[in-house]
């Protein structure tokens, strides 16, 4: 483990394979840029973004979301609710809108039944082929629509809304002489979001004058294409995935849910009328315990994510590894390690409370310069999303039991069923 932690977070100069990165991944966004002064550029470009305090400038915003998501549920009332999709509705809103100024509307769909999810899906099915066959994908992102879509649809597909979503975007931006001027990418075309989002991210990645004063290079069309595709898919299945997991454990221990209602209970006591903030929700212990054994056991990227030896060479125990040797390891190893975590397999919240594990062991968001940078906004998501939904609502697993919970890793993981409950008002 040691080894890993040598990688991973002390030892930048272990860089990421090319080969894989840019086989899985758009190669000219954040997460797939090799050279470490280039990727720190682009990565300072959008990192004030998911700080702590723009995440907390985000609460309004994150509850007009989260507000619509559980009118979605309350319509549902009656049948059951496919949770899964409705936590991917979420989180596709939210990381859109908090991108380009706009949300793709899945949280106004009935049922949560929007089609983008479905290609989605496809996205992460097509990623082990992709990672073996990288010419699929770069054929994908060439050949007309019809076609790609038979080879990598997916790929394909967010290719084609993305590359269309940065085009309007340009093109507003070549009709203002100032972002500032009038603020229409970032806000006009927000509707109820309007006022609640300061600026949005692309707003401040096409102000070049802007950038430019501060000694900055503005990312070109394809560069936004790429960290567009990015965001769109690491934004949403990671945390969608978290919750869902989240929910069926709560929902599978009934000790564990009275636990959570009885801290929600009191928090919407103490609030009033009033929504509580994300930083009270933050101070729960009990809801924070819950939030961490949920990613833990939703692993983040669970599979081999390689490094490359230095030029220098490496010496690892009483090995040494020549330059150029690619190795790995896997967070999902580290998450069920029973040294670090006793009992691993089980759901328990409370490892957290008392004499919790190390922090330099829990990796679901890796470490050091290459770590996840939308990790504050992802525990807010989740947060938040929990605290709404066991505070309205009394939920019930419909169908779904370990066998549909049980996931594949495609790259990201998914399960082999999706998560529905039934839905009745808390009172």
């Amino acid at each position: 483990m040691l080894v890993l932690y040598r990688m991973y977070k002390q030892n930048p100069t272990f860089l990421k394979d090319p080969n894989f990165y840019h086989a899985i991944s758009q190669p000219y966004s954040l997460m797939s840029i090799i050279d470490p002064v280039e990727h720190r550029a682009r990565r300072e470009l959008v990192a004030p973004f998911f700080s702590k305090r723009a995440i907390y400038a985000l609460d309004g915003f994150l509850w007009s979301k989260i507000e619509r998501f559980c009118l979605r549920i309350t319509e549902c009332m009656g049948q059951p609710v496919m949770l899964q999709d409705g936590f991917h509705s979420l989180t596709v809103d939210i990381i859109s809108t908090y991108l380009f100024g706009k949300p793709f509307g899945m949280l106004d769909e009935p049922g949560f039944n929007g089609q983008h999810i479905r290609n989605m899906e496809k996205l992460i099915v097509n990623i082990p082929m992709c990672k073996h066959f990288p010419i699929l994908r770069k054929l994908a992102l060439k050949l007309p629509m019809p076609i790609a879509m038979r080879i990598a649809p997916g790929f394909a597909y967010m290719a084609e809304i993305c590359t269309g979503i940065v085009k309007e975007l340009l093109d507003l931006r070549a009709k203002e002489t100032s972002l500032d001027e009038k603020a229409s990418v970032s806000k006009s075309v927000t509707g109820e979001d309007s006022g609640l989002i300061h600026q949005t991210i692309y707003h401040a990645l096409l102000d070049q004058s802007g950038l430019a004063a501060k000694g900055k290079r503005a990312p070109d069309m394809q560069e936004l294409i790429d960290e567009s595709i990015l965001f769109l898919s690491a934004g949403t299945d990671t945390s969608s995935f978290t919750l869902t997991i989240a929910v069926y454990h709560i929902l599978s221990n009934p000790s564990i849910l009275l636990k959570l209602q009885q801290e929600l209970a009191e928090l919407k006591e103490s609030c009033g009328d009033q929504k509580p903030s994300l930083k009270a929700i933050e101070k729960l212990p009990y809801l924070a315990g819950v939030v961490k054994e949920s990613i833990r056991l939703s692993h983040g990227a669970p599979g081999r994510l390689p490094r490359v030896v230095p030029s220098t060479g490496a010496n690892v125990g009483n090995v040494y590894l020549p330059p150029g040797t690619v190795v790995t390891m896997c967070c999902y190893y580290i998450d069920l390690n029973a040294d670090i975590y006793p009992e691993p397999f089980k759901f328990l919240p409370e490892r957290w409370l008392v004499n919790p594990p190390a922090e330099k062991w829990f990796l679901p968001f890796s470490k050091g310069s290459r770590s996840c940078i939308g990790m504050n906004l992802v525990y807010a998501e989740i947060s938040m999303t929990l605290a709404a939904l066991f505070m309205k609502f009394d939920l019930k697993l419909y169908q779904t039991g370990p066998k549909e919970m049980e996931w594949r890793d495609y790259g990201l993981p998914m399960t082999n069923g999706h998560l529905r409950v039934t839905a009745t008002p808390r009172e």
